[in-house]
């Protein structure tokens, strides 16, 4: 897919500028989104846009904490699978099934 080869392109970049991320490879396999700033992870962002826009469509989708009980968000990997979950189910429901 050529999406995730953009991605994993611009991070073996970042690996090669800087130790934190490198390290951060070695140690957890992956380097979480909460480990890059706001400024690295837009630059990651508009690599893959810029080079892949005539491939995918790219959303985002905002969680409003209010609404929200502190034990959902507790677990940051529960959460970000229940609001993909239900976003995809939403989007093959709005745009498949018609």
């Amino acid at each position: 897919m050529a999406v995730r080869r953009l991605y994993k392109k611009k991070i073996s970049q970042l690996m090669r500028k800087s130790d934190k991320y490198r390290d951060l490879i070695h140690k957890n396999q992956e380097i979480k989104g909460s480990d890059i700033s706001e400024t690295v992870k837009m630059s990651v962002y508009e690599h893959v846009v810029t080079h892949a826009s005539d491939k995918m469509e790219p959303g985002i989708i905002v969680l409003d904490n209010q609404y929200t009980t502190d034990k959902f968000i507790e677990n940051h990997a529960r959460s970000f699978n229940y609001m993909i979950q239900t976003y995809l189910d939403s989007y093959f429901r709005a745009h498949i099934a018609n």
